[in-house]
């Protein structure tokens, strides 16, 4: 027998034997643990945490609240925890495993305590799970109620243990752990019960989380008004915590506060999430701009107007807000009624393809004024007229006759801006719009002229881009949906106009009066400015406003989705009622960044105030009556001598015009010489205009004064096409612009004479193929050319 030569008494006692016993299970133990499964392991695939798993998107609005949280392919709500905050961390720790860090993935002592008090004592069920055994568990959807099943877990634990750090395990469980109904993982739970993200999580409800997986469907927030169960088992948790750190003691106040909280899913600016969605598939987080102060404002607004108007046929709108000074969206509404099926109302009206009628005149001034074309008291055309086959109308049938070009643009008056249209190049209209990045523009021949009044299709986005760019001093840049991650990261800035340009249309549409009935905003006094332009299109199928005013952009349609027209679909009546209404209420609101008495547009430099004749608008001669000042860039925008007044000599015996000046017998006045077409049109609206006396019959010798006439059909250096088999019927018109001192208009083709016409009335001639001159000569010797080409097809 063994004795011990220290002491003098057995070794091999039967307490050695059990020390002895225990300690080679432990030598055992420690050498699968840390020898035998490692070799396993190092041999083994590492097993994937969350690979295999899909995850649910999060759409969030400007301030990190929830707009959205997506089903998972297993109809779940899952989000990824990426960072667990320090509150949280330790209340899971203490609830579920204060020994996380100590244990390979199992631990014995747990499980077996737990073994004594559920079979041995019976004193009700514990678990000894760790968090790295109830992550095998989740993952992999074991049966751990019997032996095997325990024995995997435990495996599948201790693999985990030795592929990952705790940190990765921690995170792992975070997203998978039960919370309640369909919610899994802390990060989607925190979303749905408290309407805030883990970091933002206080202590209370840190622990109020920690205890809903060991009995989520007791536990779960929604099941239960009082929330009886969960706030049981939550205080029991704190005061358990309080015990071993008394500095908490703050905590037990709170907890005979009731639980209020219920289960929801946020559904906020369904079309805007429902379009980023499917725009960025491959983002689980979606930060978006949008401001829900201004969301659910202008969905309110528009859907009580629409209600209101819905006995006039009016019946979906959608809305647009951009911050054009950080390009960012605030608002986006795609129809008044989602889930409304008779307007289709899941379709998003703001990216769909409209008619804009009107809403591009703006760009076609200034592009003109850029371009040296005008300045806003330029005296343009409002009569009916010919652009090689094209014949524009005014939405109202009328025509005005002349017309200062900031009255045209006001106004909206058609035929001024298709002429002005005309005329641009280097970039016309298509180039412009196609630089600007407009999508889906078919070949710029399909268009023709057509296009200045909305023959195009663009979106609210689209349009909303552009006005921002009048307002960002000709600065073409994207809209922003997502908040970027660096300030940096915007691409895309063009400089399409002038900042002058931009300028000074801008200080045209603050000009445009409102609707009728409405009051400006801001008093009489001082009104606040809104530079706005409406477009209605052909049909009236598409009710547009688009608008800025303090630091936004708002774009206003009305219409349905399926393009039926409405004669109520009128702009002026339909969508700028609504466009003002928002106007006003985000202005007394507070929710704009520049009072009243703010002018954002600065007068750039380059931009000076002339006088010019208040009639033409030209550099005012000594005859001119009235003057009037208007916004001009020196080296650019037209200068050119007043030709409407002039001084003439009239024999005071005869009446006749005399060539010149004869004291005694003439006597000098001052006439308005009008075009013919204008001069037609006065007639024509009961407005007759003097004219000029004639000279004395047989007079040949005349000076050389006044305007040459303006061949305005046909139109240079265009070739007309004639079929042949049809060819003898096809008669091209020959039209001529005088001025006011003469009445009929004399032709010649290849000056050979072929007729004469009253001044502004077609002649009609029938021509062979080739190439012709056309020349237009009044009685007083002054004339104009046009080279013309005709083709016969077969």
């Amino acid at each position: 027998m063994w004795y011990s030569l220290a002491i003098g008494r057995p070794l091999w006692t039967k307490k050695n034997r059990i020390r002895f016993f225990k300690l080679r299970i432990f030598f055992v133990v420690f050498l699968f643990v840390f020898v035998f499964l490692p070799g396993v392991f190092h041999l083994c695939p590492k097993p994937s945490l969350l690979g295999s798993l899909d995850f649910s998107r999060a759409v969030y609005d400007r301030d990190g609240r929830l707009m959205r949280l997506t089903l998972t392919r297993d109809d779940k709500y899952r989000l990824k925890t990426e960072s667990i905050p320090a509150v949280l961390y330790k209340a899971i720790l203490f609830k579920e495993d204060r020994y996380f860090f100590y244990h390979p993935g199992v631990n014995p002592l747990s499980i077996a305590r737990g073994f004594v008090h559920t079979f041995i004592t019976r004193q009700g069920k514990m678990g000894g799970s760790t968090i790295t055994m109830q992550l095998a568990r989740l993952m992999y959807k074991l049966n751990t109620r019997d032996l095997p099943g325990k024995f995997i877990q435990m495996g599948l634990a201790l693999a985990i243990e030795y592929f990952y750090t705790k940190r990765e395990i921690a995170e792992a469980y975070c997203s998978l752990a039960p919370c309640g109904n369909n919610y899994e993982g802390f990060a989607a739970a925190s979303l749905v019960y408290f309407r805030k993200p883990l970091s933002e999580l206080s202590q209370l409800e840190a622990f109020t989380l920690a205890v809903i997986p060991q009995s989520p469907l007791q536990r779960t927030p929604e099941r239960q008004t009082n929330n009886a169960s969960l706030v049981k088992a939550r205080n029991k948790l704190v005061e358990q915590w309080i015990k071993e750190n008394p500095g908490d003691k703050a905590l037990l106040p709170f907890l005979d506060f009731p639980l209020a909280i219920q289960a929801r899913i946020p559904f906020n600016a369904p079309h805007f999430v429902n379009t980023l969605l499917q725009k960025y598939t491959q983002r689980e987080k979606l930060a978006t701009t949008i401001d829900m102060r201004y969301q659910g404002r202008l969905e309110e607004i528009a859907y009580r107007y629409v209600m209101r108007r819905r006995h006039l046929g009016i019946q979906n709108a959608s809305l647009l807000l951009l911050d054009y000074e950080t390009m960012e969206v605030k608002a986006s509404v795609g129809s008044v009624e989602f889930f409304n099926e008779k307007i289709e109302g899941q379709v998003n009206g703001v990216y769909a393809k409209r008619s804009p009628g009107s809403t591009i005149k703006p760009f076609i001034y200034a592009l003109a004024m850029e371009q040296g074309l005008i300045h806003p008291m330029t005296l343009l055309k409002d009569v009916p007229t010919n652009f090689n086959g094209y014949n524009p109308d005014n939405y109202d049938g009328e025509f005005e006759g002349p017309v200062t070009a900031q009255a045209a643009l006001v106004r909206s008056r058609n035929i001024p801006a298709v002429y002005l249209a005309g005329r641009l190049s280097n970039p016309d209209t298509y180039d412009f719009l196609k630089t600007a990045g407009i999508s889906e523009l078919r070949p710029k021949e399909t268009y023709g002229l057509s296009l200045v009044l909305g023959s195009l299709d663009l979106s609210s986005m689209e349009l909303a881009e552009l006005y921002a760019m009048l307002a960002n001093k000709g600065v073409m840049q994207p809209a922003l949906e997502l908040i970027p991650e660096k300030e940096d990261s915007r691409k895309g800035k063009n400089q399409l106009l002038t900042p002058e340009a931009c300028f000074i249309v801008l200080d045209v549409l603050k000009n445009n009066q409102r609707p009728d009935a409405l009051p400006q905003t801001g008093g009489n006094d001082n009104p606040a400015p809104v530079y706005w332009k409406t477009g209605t299109s052909i049909g009236f199928r598409d009710a547009w406003t688009v608008g800025i005013f303090d630091n936004f952009v708002l774009v206003v349609w009305i219409g349905n989705f399926d393009g039926a027209g409405n004669p109520a679909f009128l702009s002026l009546k339909a969508a700028a009622p609504l466009f003002f209404e928002i106007v006003d209420t985000l202005r007394n609101t507070g929710l704009t960044r520049y009072s009243s008495r703010d002018f954002p547009f600065r007068i750039p430099d380059n931009v000076k105030q002339v006088e010019v004749c208040a009639l033409s608008g030209q550099i005012p001669g000594l005859h001119c009556p009235k003057t009037v000042f208007t916004w001009f860039v020196p080296g650019v925008s037209p200068i050119t001598p007043c030709t409407i007044h002039r001084e003439i000599f009239v024999n005071a015996k005869t009446g006749y015009r005399a060539m010149f000046n004869e004291p005694g017998k003439t006597r000098s006045e001052i006439v308005e010489f009008w075009p013919s077409d204008l001069l037609a049109l006065f007639e024509a609206a009961g407005l007759p205009r003097k004219t000029p006396p004639p000279f004395p019959p047989g007079t040949t010798d005349t000076p050389a004064q006044g305007k040459a006439p303006e061949i305005i059909s046909p139109v240079g250096k265009n070739a007309y096409v004639v079929r042949n088999d049809t060819r003898t019927y096809d008669r091209i018109p020959f039209v001529a612009v005088t001025d006011a001192d003469c009445a009929e208009v004399f032709w010649f083709v290849n000056e050979n004479y072929i007729g004469e016409s009253k001044t502004y009335e077609p002649f009609f001639w029938e021509g062979e193929p080739g190439l012709f001159t056309v020349r237009a000569l009044d009685k007083l010797g002054r004339s104009d050319v046009r080279k013309i080409e005709i083709i016969v097809a077969d």
